[in-house]
């Protein structure tokens, strides 16, 4: 039933090979995993030529699979509005499949009004109430590559909004993840990366003195990062967990300011109560260790104001780092 996607797509998702036994737990799996593919309408698996066991022979059979193809693009638009932020409208494009390879490409814009600046109506700056919240993320996914589970995915992200600061951070990532555990775990990834951030905030004078606002920074990074996936819906889930497990560490030789080592654990589970209505539990725990600025002199090594903790705020879960959904 294939058009557009190539049949190495579809195959690389299977988890059974030939010559193995039939397991319903590892079809169910592969039909899982080609639904997440995210641009099949339908997929239909069922069993074909068996043939009879006797004589204590194996019984074989073929397992073929039915593909319907989707739309693998998506184009949305969305205003809001919150009492904190005032107005914000969004704006995303992605495509799932292109050269019918499963390449994946994301685009979103967001612009907000972020109507509350405090710290920059503090500092004398003129006009400074009209600055515009903006944020723009731009991802690429290249999956197998060399020949392997392995994908390589490159990522870049604009973002400025108001807090107790004016702030305004550049990121890149790239990474190598590898989906491991796939026969127990349907979304479970251990990854490998590289981030470079570049951050500036704008504050009062005061914010200034005493460290608050620390000004422009650059951090360059490394590290490790993991994730275990029990949710029966990532989109909805109504039971089960996400685990997600990172190490990194900042040296000024991988293009920063900082040096530092960093851990982040999350965990996030979901039990439901009654129909649609299911309760959502999080905790998140991180630290940020060893913190030193390249050149800073005695009381200004202090971690940078975007690598801080932010507890609340009208879209946030108070007191945690993500949100729970």
């Amino acid at each position: 039933g294939l058009v557009r996607t190539e049949v190495d797509v579809v195959l690389r998702e299977v988890l059974l090979q030939e010559g193995d036994w039939y397991s319903p737990l590892l079809v169910e799996k592969t039909h899982k995993a080609l639904v997440n593919l995210g641009f099949f309408r339908s997929i239909r698996m069922s069993l074909e030529n068996e043939t009879d066991a006797s004589d204590n022979q194996v019984q074989l059979a073929d397992l073929k699979i039915e593909a319907i193809e989707g739309n693998a693009g998506l184009i949305s638009f969305g205003p809001g509005f919150t009492l904190e932020k005032g107005m914000h409208y969004i704006a995303e494009y992605s495509y799932r499949n292109f050269s019918g390879k499963a390449r994946r490409l994301n685009l979103r814009l967001g612009v907000s009004q972020e109507s509350k600046q405090p710290a920059i109506e503090n500092s004398g700056t003129p006009h400074a109430d009209v600055r515009l919240g903006r944020k723009f993320t731009l991802g690429y996914v290249e999956p197998y590559i060399f020949y392997s589970p392995i994908s390589a995915q490159i990522g870049f992200s604009h973002n400025a909004y108001s807090d107790s600061l004016w702030k305004e951070t550049n990121s890149f990532e790239v990474a190598l993840v590898y989906p491991f555990l796939r026969a127990i775990f349907d979304h479970s990834q251990l990854s490998v990366f590289y981030n470079y951030k570049q951050a500036e905030d704008s504050g009062s004078r005061t914010q200034k003195e005493i460290l608050i606002s620390t000004g422009t920074t650059q951090i360059g990074q490394v590290g490790i990062r993991s994730s275990f996936d029990g949710r029966d819906d990532i989109a909805w889930p109504s039971k089960g967990a996400f685990v997600e497990a990172e190490v990194s560490w900042a040296r000024p030789w991988l293009r920063g300011d900082f040096s530092f080592f960093r851990w982040d654990l999350n965990l996030n589970t979901y039990r439901k109560i009654v129909k649609d209505w299911v309760l959502a539990f999080g905790t998140s725990l991180s630290a940020y260790e060893n913190i030193e600025r390249e050149g800073a002199t005695d009381g200004n090594d202090v971690s940078p104001s975007s690598e801080r903790f932010f507890a609340g705020g009208s879209d946030r879960v108070r007191g945690f780092r993500r949100q729970l959904g």
